[in-house]
């Protein structure tokens, strides 16, 4: 192994460092950031995928590590702000999930004024990688939780057919928790991107709509009919379509990006956000 990833990882292991995320050998990436306690960066070193996966499985690999853990202890959505909310006798709404919550133009409580909105969602992840962090990321401290997962589970080797299970999981362990917790779960909408381009680096198939609502949102929707007084359904994959038949993505809503050469639409413009917006609101609570 490369020796200044050994020595990486030695300070790591000298400091405790916190669980990662499980990265399976083909979906880990070519770079590791290494931090230690203080959030400080380590050292960015190269890694082959068999040295990734296998620093995530003696637990001293990294993914989200930082992001997680910086947001659990500093700022406007640490858990500190949270007690503090809750002794001050506000309702807390949490999201976690994706970087569509992260990319909320001026954030997503400048939106929901009227409430006490706290985000929790870490960029590039899938369901999978909040599985590592299901006691780090405040949610004892939320009446109200939004989940939002999906668009990355798309990418190559990641289990699609896993990402309500692990979502499940999460709820039923927070619930144990949290009893009172209240829960909705928002359906993965679909962007334009992985509706119509098999070639899309996501590595989605033409089946585009059936096939997420056969492999995601169909069993949200069972699981959360079963559990009806505490777990919610926002039907978002329904309000980014057109109408019509067969009904296609809002295209107005996204922004067009370049990335890696590629032209792709999967995070939204304002538009999209004010959709967002307003199928939500009525989840919120004060």
């Amino acid at each position: 192994m490369n020796p200044l990833l050994a020595a990486a990882l030695l300070c790591l292991l000298l400091l405790g460092c916190k669980k990662a995320s499980p990265l399976t050998d083909a979906s880990a990436a070519a770079t590791a950031h290494v931090y230690n306690n203080a959030f400080t960066v380590v050292s960015q070193v190269s890694v082959t995928p068999a040295e990734l996966a296998s620093m995530n499985q003696k637990n001293t690999a990294v993914a989200y590590w930082y992001e997680v853990m910086k947001d659990k202890t500093e700022g406007v959505n640490s858990n500190a702000e949270m007690k503090k909310l809750k002794a001050q006798g506000y309702k807390i709404n949490l999201t976690i999930g994706n970087s569509l919550f992260n990319n909320w133009p001026g954030g997503i409580q400048a939106d929901f004024s009227r409430y006490k909105v706290i985000n929790r969602a870490f960029g590039g992840a899938a369901a999978e990688h909040m599985m590592a962090y299901l006691e780090d990321l405040g949610v004892e401290y939320a009446d109200n939780l939004f989940l939002y997962f999906g668009e990355n589970e798309f990418l190559p080797n990641f289990r699609k057919d896993l990402v309500d299970d692990n979502i499940i999981r999460a709820i039923n362990y927070w619930k144990q928790k949290n009893p009172k917790l209240k829960v909705v779960c928002v359906l993965m909408q679909v962007c334009p991107s992985l509706w119509v381009d098999s070639g899309f680096r996501l590595n989605f198939a033409e089946a585009g709509n059936k096939e997420i609502e056969d492999l995601l949102n169909k069993k949200l929707r069972e699981f959360a009919a079963t559990r009806r007084s505490n777990v919610k359904i926002a039907d978002m994959n329904r309000a980014m379509k057109n109408r019509g038949y067969p009904p296609t993505p809002k295209t107005e809503c996204f922004v067009t990006q370049t990335i890696n050469g590629k032209t792709q639409q999967v995070h939204m413009n304002a538009a999209g956000y004010k959709i967002w917006r307003d199928v939500l609101t009525p989840f919120m609570i004060r």
